[in-house]
């Protein structure tokens, strides 16, 4: 597989795409068999990248809910020290029991945690670190 330029433009096609039927530079689509092809180049589309992942469940899941300030534990103290440096920063942090999260997931998976810092804009989301 060869990186793509940037793409000006895109088209949906139904089937693989006719030689005459873009300019050089566009890609178009296959949105039935998943494929991508091009950039058009002066000899053709080339061979389609595939866009559909294998068949099969992706385990992901999720709970979601609300802390109000209450709900945060507070004047926690997280404390660290390297040689020569020694300190200390005030945190606050909720526990969240998920019975999804099991010990073949910490060992095999990856736990995403995320927030949203702003009430007035739920569509922005942080991530935040988990440390287990």
């Amino acid at each position: 597989m060869h990186p793509a330029p940037l793409v000006a433009r895109s088209t949906p096609a139904t089937a693989r795409p006719r030689v005459p039927s873009a300019t050089q530079g566009t890609t178009t689509s296959d949105k039935t068999s998943y494929l991508l092809y091009g950039p058009k180049t002066a000899s053709g589309w080339g061979m389609p990248i595939n866009l559909q992942g294998p068949q099969g469940n992706a385990n992901v899941k999720v709970d979601t809910f609300t802390l109000m300030n209450s709900d945060w534990i507070w004047n926690s103290v997280y404390n660290f020290s390297t040689p020569g440096v020694a300190g200390g920063v005030f945190t606050r942090y909720h526990d969240r029991g998920f019975t999804s999260v099991t010990q073949d997931v910490l060992d095999k998976g990856e736990v995403m945690v995320f927030f949203t810092p702003n009430n007035s804009n739920p569509n922005q989301v942080v991530a935040l670190a988990l440390f287990v």
